[in-house]
């Protein structure tokens, strides 16, 4: 007696929640859209919200810009709880492993003393400007609509703390580290070309609508300190020897890039929107007009910190560059920039 033990292919009777086959018909869903699409909830809430009753504990109106549809934005980096840490713990490695040969050849022992003093004026107190982002990020991820939303903003809150921690970790590998660390906390509550820059943070905290918040921290404020400091000043690092640190700015820099894919696709989708996407464009300049004078107001006094290394730094033509940067981001979304901006009244 023979046996025919070909194998027998059971086809799938469902492809994927009832919600993804109406909105993208017969085909299997990723895993990313399992997790995203669908999950807000939107009815049979038990109350409201007791510190302002005139909105539900999850609803749109926290907020001027509308979607017809919430889910018209996706993530494009497609990060949902196992691929976001997959791909930061991939990076984490790679830093560990650059910082791990920064201690190796002893570059640190390299750089000259007065480097510990210009890490105290920059680098340390920005340790706390991190963790001010993550108090914005976590009020967006609270009050944002729409999952695919809720969960860029939750992802960025935990990359904004992941970056407090580099610069601290950072910190660790210079002699007097933990008076370092306390030193750079004073310096972020008590110097002076600080201060504008940590009023800008906790003004920021003010912002109840989480897409403006969204707008101000991520197409404004974090573009311009980063370009600034871990673009512009990376350079005048490498010209004064200051190799080690410029993993860090490497870092930052390349984690901007990161986040800024998320932040333009919202902003794209809110401008692209047919029923509310001339509005929402309107709104949105009018944010960008509103906050930027305030950004760079906080941001400039950073030119403290190009005077400070042996061979000094362009901070004018960096300030160019850095805010160039900021408007050539604008312009690919069709915004406005501060050039293009017309004056504001007052």
């Amino acid at each position: 007696m023979s046996y025919d033990l070909s194998p027998q292919v059971i086809e799938q009777r469902r492809l994927a929640y009832d919600e993804l086959t109406r909105r993208f018909g017969q085909r299997e869903a990723t895993r990313y859209e399992e997790g995203t699409i669908g999950v807000q909830h939107q009815e049979n809430f038990h109350y409201r919200p007791m510190w302002n009753p005139d909105v539900e504990i999850y609803d749109p109106s926290m907020t001027r810009l509308k979607l017809t549809d919430w889910y018209s934005f996706l993530d494009p980096r497609q990060y949902y709880y196992a691929t976001y840490n997959q791909a930061r713990n991939k990076t984490m490695e790679n830093l560990e492993s650059q910082l791990a040969y920064v201690s190796e050849k002893g570059m640190l022992d390299k750089i000259a003393g007065d480097w510990h003093n210009i890490f105290l004026a920059y680098l340390l107190p920005l340790r706390h400007y991190e963790y001010g982002g993550v108090t914005t990020m976590t009020y967006v991820a609270r009050f944002a609509y729409g999952t695919s939303i809720e969960q860029c903003a939750s992802f960025n809150a935990f990359d904004k703390m992941g970056n407090s921690q580099i610069i601290t970790k950072f910190a660790l590998m210079l002699p007097n580290a933990d008076q370092l660390l306390a030193d750079g906390k004073k310096a972020w509550l008590e110097d002076a070309h600080l201060q504008p820059l940590r009023s800008m943070v906790e003004h920021s905290w003010l912002i109840t609508d989480w897409a403006e918040a969204i707008i101000v921290q991520n197409l404004l404020l974090d573009p311009l300190l980063y370009n600034l400091l871990y673009q512009e000043f990376d350079r005048v690092a490498l010209d004064n020897g200051a190799l080690a640190v410029t993993f860090v700015h490497k870092y930052m820099s390349d984690w901007l890039k990161d986040n800024l894919r998320w932040t333009n696709a919202l902003v794209e989708a809110f401008l692209n929107d047919e029923q509310h996407g001339e509005a929402n464009r309107q709104a949105i300049q009018q944010i960008l007009d509103g906050w930027r004078p305030k950004v760079e107001e906080s941001v400039r006094p950073l030119a403290a910190i190009f005077e400070m290394p042996r061979i000094k730094g362009n901070f004018e033509a960096s300030w160019q560059q850095a805010a160039q940067n900021v408007d050539q981001n604008l312009e690919r979304l069709g915004l406005n920039t501060a050039s293009e901006a017309p004056a504001m009244a007052g």
